[in-house]
């Protein structure tokens, strides 16, 4: 077809040129004949206008049928170019043709290997049937045993829901028997406060003492002899005050010992929670055990039948895509589908039987549920019991801190009477030294008199009376040394060191009751 495309365009140039090439050859002036004999030489003519006219015109017509040439050619490029693409997509159109062909092979192929698939899975499918069946009765006996075991570990539950009410009465016979040792811990915090309401009044005493030491300090003549009867007073003071010690420590030890019972009794009781908790824990991991081990079982069938859904689908997307590809194979393809359907049928038997299993699971769960939340109550009840427990404890602990504070309390105070006391012992030490001072100046100025009186023995008696008596006022003395709180207060304590020192020497502790 190109070849004679080409042939008429060149036969269509021949015509053409062969029409306009004896016009052209009479109107040109230089193209002239060309002979092999070499021509004369003419003479030169001038041309005529004629002639120019016929040149103008054959040069006119030359242009047009190079244009026209040019047209052809145009068009000519245009068809060759359209050829060359009708004949690409030829080409292109005979590749996919032979890629179509290759592909339809392939699935040809393919669908026969499918098709021996099918009937190998079909196969392998129906040995899988016959292995479920036989896993669904290994899963009947073991739920039957399951049951079993159940049903043992509710025995068991009711033997510890048994167990959990004795320890319940035990613990409630506990709380009566912390109340009433409560009971008396309050009677004896209130002895110790009516102990402490004491301690007061006879500081109250001892502030009243003072008060007297600082009146009679005025009255130096007098002091020994008051001194000699606070110091009676005092020592009976200090004896009751001992003895008012050792009951108070009396009661402290009583105090201590049933404290010492209460942890005992706390002890035995935490004791006995830890075994019930024991029991309880080891009770919890036989229920997990089984629950994991039907939790595997579970596991297991639902892959089983995961995997025999799976393998029903491939084998059905199979069908539908031979089904749709090939008409040829429908006869095979209805057998397959038939086989497809005794397969789903048998699938959807297992499914029920897995779907009762799993029913029967479900329960084995309800009941599991059950007893995990009695044991949840059982536990939540024994936090209960501990959070009791530890109440009882903080209350026990508070009030431990409460008598050691009431016993330092009386500790401080029977340190601060000790100390008054010192006190009061330094000052009499002190109006002693005193008394001894003015007995000695007594006796110093007795001597000068009597050395005097021993050197005027020839003057008269009556005047040297008379001098004695003015040079002695007996009413208006002033003492030598001067009695400050500061003075009285060190001493006192000096006084009291030593006696901490002899009571340790003795072995008795300072600051508490003696045994007596």
């Amino acid at each position: 077809m190109v070849m004679s495309f080409f042939r008429r365009g060149e036969e269509t140039g021949k015509t053409g040129v062969q029409a306009a090439s004896p016009a052209y050859r009479q109107i040109s002036i230089t193209e002239q004949p060309v002979s092999l004999k070499a021509a004369a030489p003419q003479p030169y003519q001038v041309p005529e206008i004629n002639d120019f006219e016929a040149f103008g015109s054959a040069l006119e017509e030359n242009q047009q049928n190079s244009q026209d040439l040019l047209a052809s050619l145009s068009s000519l490029q245009e068809r060759v170019s359209t050829l060359l693409g009708a004949h690409g997509q030829s080409l292109n159109e005979t590749g996919a043709l032979r890629a179509e062909c290759t592909r339809i092979s392939s699935l040809l192929d393919y669908e026969s290997g499918a098709r021996r698939k099918a009937d190998q899975e079909n196969a392998r499918l129906a040995g899988e049937n016959k292995d479920v069946r036989t896993a669904n009765t290994q899963l009947r006996t073991e739920i039957d045993a399951i049951r079993e075991e159940f049903a043992k570990l509710q025995n068991v539950h009711g033997v510890t829901c048994e167990e959990f009410s004795i320890i319940e009465m035990r613990l409630r016979d506990a709380e009566g028997e912390l109340a009433e040792r409560a009971m008396q811990y309050d009677e004896a915090s209130t002895l110790l406060k009516r102990a402490q309401q004491e301690l007061d009044s006879r500081s109250r005493e001892l502030s009243a003492t003072r008060e007297k030491l600082d009146l009679e300090t005025t009255a130096h003549q007098l002091l020994a002899e008051t001194s000699r009867r606070e110091s009676t007073m005092q020592a009976r003071d200090l004896a009751r005050l001992t003895e008012e010690r050792g009951h108070l420590k009396a009661s402290l030890m009583e105090q201590e010992a049933l404290v010492a019972n209460l942890q005992t009794a706390v002890a035995n009781l935490k004791q006995e929670l830890s075994l019930v908790e024991e029991r309880h824990k080891r009770a919890e991991v036989e229920l997990h055990t089984l629950q994991t081990s039907s939790a595997l079982e579970i596991a297991h069938l639902t892959t089983k039948t995961e995997a025999v859904g799976s393998k029903a689908e491939l084998v059905e997307k199979l069908l539908i895509t031979s089904n749709g590809r090939n008409k040829m194979t429908d006869e095979e393809l209805q057998a397959a589908r038939a086989e497809m359907k005794r397969l789903k049928s048998e699938l959807a038997a297992t499914i029920s039987r897995a779907e009762r299993v799993e029913d029967e699971l479900r329960r084995a769960r309800m009941s599991g549920t059950e007893s995990e939340t009695a044991r949840r109550e059982l536990a939540a009840y024994n936090n209960e019991l501990t959070v009791k427990l530890r109440e009882t404890e903080s209350l026990r602990s508070r009030r431990d801190r409460e008598a050691d504070a009431i016993k330092r309390d009386l500790d401080t105070r029977i340190d601060s009477d000790r100390h008054e006391i010192s006190q009061l012992r330094t000052s009499l030490e002190i109006a002693k030294s005193e008394i001894r001072q003015l007995r000695a100046e007594r006796a110093i100025l007795n001597g000068q008199l009597e050395v005097a009186r021993g050197e005027r023995a020839t003057a008269a008696p009556i005047v040297f009376e008379e001098q004695e008596s003015a040079r002695m006022p007996a009413a208006h003395f002033s003492p030598i040394i001067e009695i400050s709180e500061k003075s009285l207060r060190m001493h006192d304590g000096a006084v009291a060191a030593d006696e901490d020192a002899a009571l340790y020497e003795r072995g008795e502790r300072p600051g508490m009751p003696t045994a007596e």
